[in-house]
């Protein structure tokens, strides 16, 4: 059974003792050992408790074990984590018993849910439905689902009264999805196109449902890439800012295509490890803009790699704030400039 999220090296730079952790469940697994299997899919999905295939095999080892119920819910799990892949779901003998029931049955239809729907939504708790509140549209990375990096957004959503808007991405790999270009042989060659008339038109459908103040745009990994060449693009509204994490970006001497930095007004705010494999590529990024007097927060962290920080959902929040407080400083410059910033909502 293929591990989606770290399905190709360049996914994940931290992939080594995770991959391993994974090999080792399939291992047991297939060795009759469930009981002990059970144990080693606990350890991975703690260690990357947003991973959907791992509730699969979970489930599966369950179902063996004669744990119905418990097999349910590890897939109602993998569901809610975006799971989409009915087929093989299907196929497995060790669900063979539940195909017939009614929650199987559902769990099905809640999958065929997600293959049909091009992003999701979740409204923080502490969304007041009668006021405008900001709007993130997260972006995935590349060989994900638009849960995985929701997982990481929710608590922050919930605290600051957020909604977040997280399509899913324009290039099908199977189960998951990522952003390049067809024929692109790089992570950050994203189909820029095809990812601007998306994006506008499911932010749309979120203004004529909600009510909106500002956009900020955010992004892991592609989905860095992604924000970025959006918030340098012509789409409309305009957003605020954005706020990416282990960004792909390429490194100056790759040759990379780099939109004119000197047209960037909204703030750009980045976070990467010191340990990641794109540290160089973020740092160039970010020289270029502050050569341009663009407004860019660049930071370093010590000790990790290809991943979110520790204590991400305080980084996250300070770094929307940020973005969010920046635009209302603007906020003279952008009544004489209209066209340049999202619009307030009364």
């Amino acid at each position: 059974m293929a591990m989606p999220v770290l399905a190709e090296p360049s996914i994940q730079d931290d992939s080594e003792k995770i991959n391993e952790i994974w090999a080792s469940c399939n291992a047991t697994f297939q060795s009759g050992k469930f009981e002990e299997a059970k144990d080693r899919i606990s350890e991975f999905i703690e260690l990357l408790p947003f991973e959907p295939s791992s509730r699969i095999l979970m489930a599966r080892c369950q179902a063996k074990l004669g744990e119905n119920d418990e097999a349910v819910s590890s897939l109602e799990k993998a569901s809610e984590l975006g799971w989409e892949d009915t087929t093989s779901l299907k196929k497995y003998p060790e669900l063979a018993k539940l195909i017939d029931t009614s929650d199987f049955k559902k769990v099905l239809a809640d999958m065929e849910g997600n293959l049909n729907r091009k992003f999701a939504v979740y409204m923080g708790n502490s969304v007041d439905r009668n006021k405008a509140a900001p709007l993130i549209v997260l972006f995935h990375g590349r060989g994900e689902l638009p849960a995985v990096q929701m997982y990481h957004w929710k608590e922050a959503a919930d605290r600051a009264g957020w909604i977040i808007l997280a399509p899913k991405g324009t290039r099908n790999l199977g189960s998951v999805y990522a952003w390049e270009r067809p024929g692109a042989k790089r992570t950050w060659e994203v189909d820029s196109k095809a990812i601007h008339v998306k994006t506008n038109s499911i932010v749309k459908k979120m203004i004529a449902t909600s009510r909106i103040s500002k956009v900020v745009l955010a992004g892991f990994s592609q989905g860095g890439v992604v924000a970025f060449e959006l918030l340098v693009s012509d789409l409309q509204p305009r957003p605020a800012g954005c706020v990416v994490f282990a960004t792909a970006f390429p490194k100056a001497s790759e040759k990379q295509m780099m939109p004119d930095s000197k047209t960037v007004r909204q703030p750009i705010i980045i976070h990467v490890g010191r340990e990641d494999r794109w540290l160089e590529g973020n740092q160039d990024v970010a020289k270029s803009l502050k050569e341009n007097k663009a407004s860019v927060d660049f930071t370093i962290w010590d000790r990790i790699g290809h991943q979110m920080p520790p204590n991400h959902t305080q980084v996250i929040l300070d770094s929307v704030d940020k973005v969010l407080r920046h635009s209302t400083r603007d906020k003279e410059q952008r009544a004489n400039d209209p066209q340049g910033f999202w619009p307030e909502q009364k």
